[in-house]
């Protein structure tokens, strides 16, 4: 009896530590299956944003090229040439008694010739000297790229008439057309592609406001942009893809076929595929291969242009985007199942305990490499691995400071600038709020330096930048961007607003007794955002003013 009391303790400590054992294998297993999901989950992802990378860089190579055909007639249009004939053009029309009479008489007769029969007044249009330039042009520019690039170019005046072309238009009158009024309206004009019957080709029609130098409207210019060098483009992008039989779609906005490497009709209205439907984002990756059993399973890295609105498609087969996916997951489900056996309690726990806050680490650690300086450190352990989070984040910190201002006064720097001003242009620009940029520029610090040495040199611009930055708002931000050369940019601010505060910043340095050395001055450069303004035409304004207060002493 007391042999059989004294064996029930043992044999309850051996059910618990089969009990636990299986608990443990459970625990195993079930962590080693989430694990291998969340890392196939995790890897997969990865391999949607390297495709979606792609897909991007594609569709902003679109952007670029058409862009850079733009920009040719966009330097163009603003030329002392161009202005003055158009600004005679106009002042011919107001002679007249009754310019709408004129222009509707003309464009009955224009749109009556037949065909390619050209009138006498069409030839004198096509054939005047601003018409021979812009063939020129063209010319020059489809023999550069070896290829018909531009369909069909003309201008017209500020009534809608044309006044040059390089070719017979289906009409003349143009302002009661919704490119030329969209031009007038808001500077530039966009439509998604189509056939023009004027220029035979498969197009994008692009428009822009053309404006004399005091910013008066005097005419639009259209340019019919053939894009069969965009699909040549995406033939070659398909060709060199490292993914077998990737397939590539090409859409307008509202989902209508302009180029699609599985044989689409143009213009053919994709909008009810599944794949559109599921575009809901800028970029984006879709994928249906959990959906479709077998190897038929497909997946979508989409991106849109921010110029067009076109969506662009790129189509992978889930076997051949994923083929070292499964080959991975294959090994390490065997591994683990290897593993069940020799697991180790203390081994397992401890690697867990350590491996989470070294792969956050690393996470983190390849975020800051990346330039995410605004990544979370959120590892606070009180061990050497909270120690190396605690130094890293201290690394950051002063990372991202040196990587925005100024070292010397304290003032951001071009860096922080290139960040900055594109997004305040792209904010006033999108909710038409005000926006100001001050230059202001130290007068005679050559003469400082020389005189009383770059250490004087140095106090006087760290002062100066105090100075400013104590008459500044918050909102402002003061940026240092050459040797002597500063910039404010002031949004919420017209160029009377600007001025005040150039002017409190001015008169703040003047008075101020600098040590050693007595008054010092600055000059300043103002410039307030225009719509079709670009950072390069901001500041070259700025810096145009800048340069005429210093001519004005």
């Amino acid at each position: 009896m007391n042999a059989v009391l004294e064996s029930i303790p043992a044999v309850r400590i051996l059910y618990k530590l089969i009990l636990g054992f299986f608990a443990i294998v459970l625990i195993i297993g079930i962590t080693s299956y989430i694990t291998i999901r969340e890392s196939h989950i995790a890897l997969k992802k990865e391999i949607g944003e390297t495709v979606v990378s792609n897909t991007v860089l594609v569709v902003k190579e679109i952007d670029n090229r058409i862009f850079e055909r733009i920009n040719h007639f966009n330097e163009f249009i603003v030329s002392k040439y161009v202005r003055d004939i158009l600004t005679q053009a106009n002042m011919d029309y107001e002679k007249m008694d009754n310019v709408q009479g004129f222009i509707n008489e003309k464009d009955r007769e224009w749109k009556s010739s037949p065909g390619k029969t050209i009138t006498p007044f069409m030839k004198k249009l096509i054939e005047n000297e601003l018409s021979d330039s812009i063939r020129k042009k063209v010319d020059f520019y489809n023999a550069e790229h070896k290829y018909k690039i531009y369909g069909e170019v003309f201008l017209t005046n500020k009534f809608g008439a044309n006044v040059a072309q390089t070719g017979k238009t289906s009409d003349f009158r143009q302002d009661d057309e919704e490119w030329w009024q969209s031009a007038n309206e808001h500077g530039y004009y966009l439509r998604d592609v189509s056939y023009d019957e004027s220029a035979d080709v498969y197009s994008t029609d692009i428009a822009l406001k053309i404006n004399n130098e005091e910013g008066r409207f005097i005419g639009v210019i259209k340019v019919v942009l053939n894009i069969e060098d965009t699909f040549e483009y995406l033939r070659k992008s398909v060709a060199s893809s490292r993914y077998k039989d990737v397939r590539i779609i090409l859409t307008t906005r509202d989902g209508k076929n302009i180029y699609s490497s599985r044989g689409d009709k143009f213009l053919k209205d994709l909008s009810k595929d599944e794949y559109f439907t599921s575009a809901n984002g800028e970029t984006g990756f879709i994928d249906f291969s959990e959906e479709k059993s077998g190897r038929n399973g497909k997946l979508f890295a989409y991106a849109r242009s921010k110029a067009f609105g076109w969506i662009l498609f790129e189509e992978y087969k889930s076997d051949a985007l994923f083929t070292s996916l499964n080959r991975l997951n294959k090994r390490l489900s065997l591994l683990a199942l290897g593993m069940f056996s020799l697991s180790l309690i203390l081994g397992y726990f401890i690697a867990k305990t350590i491996s989470r806050p070294i792969e956050r680490l690393k996470n983190i650690a390849h975020d800051i490499g990346d330039g995410k300086l605004e990544t979370k450190i959120d590892i606070h352990s009180k061990d050497e691995i909270g120690e190396l989070a605690a130094v890293l984040g201290r690394m950051t910190d002063e990372l991202k400071h040196r990587a925005t201002t100024d070292h010397l006064t304290q003032a951001f720097n071009r860096a922080k600038l290139d960040g900055v001003l594109p997004m305040e242009l792209e904010r006033a620009r999108r909710y038409q709020r005000f926006l100001s940029v001050a230059i202001f520029d130290i007068d005679y610090f050559k003469k400082v330096n020389d005189v009383y040495g770059h250490s004087t040199g140095d106090y006087v611009l760290k002062a100066i930048a105090d100075i400013a930055k104590n008459n500044m708002r918050k909102t402002n931000y003061l940026f240092r961007i050459g040797g002597e050369e500063f910039l404010i940019v002031i949004p919420e601010a017209d160029l009377n607003g600007a001025s005040t505060l150039a002017e409190r910043i001015r008169k703040a340095i003047e008075i101020y007794k600098f040590e050693g050395i007595g008054t010092i001055t600055v000059s300043f450069g103002i410039a307030q955002f225009k719509d079709e303004d670009t950072v390069d035409s901001l500041f070259k304004r700025a810096d145009a003013a800048l340069y005429q207060a210093k001519s004005n002493g």
